[in-house]
């Protein structure tokens, strides 16, 4: 689901309006799975790095929007995922991660979109500490 329009779409739907070989039987074809589990694969291993390597979504927006253009591409992320050093890494595979998570299926992925996707994992909610009046950590909020 794309959590900043509200439209649901799918890897498996995604895959289907951008391939121009389906199959004809309307579900998923064999390459189209194998698409969507490395695309999976990849999203699992970005939100590893990215829980492992920052702890909070500033700093790794920070990090990842160099330029501080406002958004990030596929380009940036390759960067924290060690592309550049990988034999074979799909770049595609990449640009297809992006594009699910952004914005009208863009290739721009905004702040929004990062902390829609990719936030609890860096900053889990879990791990705001909570007072006893129900003030969300006032003391993290002071600091910001």
């Amino acid at each position: 689901m794309n959590h900043t329009t509200g439209s649901s779409v799918s890897l498996s739907d995604f895959l289907g309006r951008s391939s121009t070989t389906g199959s004809t039987g309307g579900g998923p074809s064999s390459k189209q799975q194998q698409i969507a589990e490395k695309v999976r694969a990849l999203e699992l291993e970005l939100k590893k790095k990215l829980a492992s390597n920052f702890n909070s979504v500033r700093k790794a927006w920070l990090e990842l929007d160099e330029k501080h253009i406002g958004y990030i591409t596929a380009e940036e992320i390759a960067n924290v995922l060690g592309a550049s050093s990988r034999k074979k890494f799909d770049f595609t595979l990449l640009e297809i991660l992006v594009k699910l998570h952004s914005t009208n299926l863009s290739a721009r992925l905004y702040y929004k979109d990062f902390c829609s996707w990719l936030g609890n994992v860096i900053e889990p909610t879990e791990a705001f500490y909570f007072r006893h009046d129900s003030q969300k950590n006032p003391q993290y909020e002071l600091n910001m």
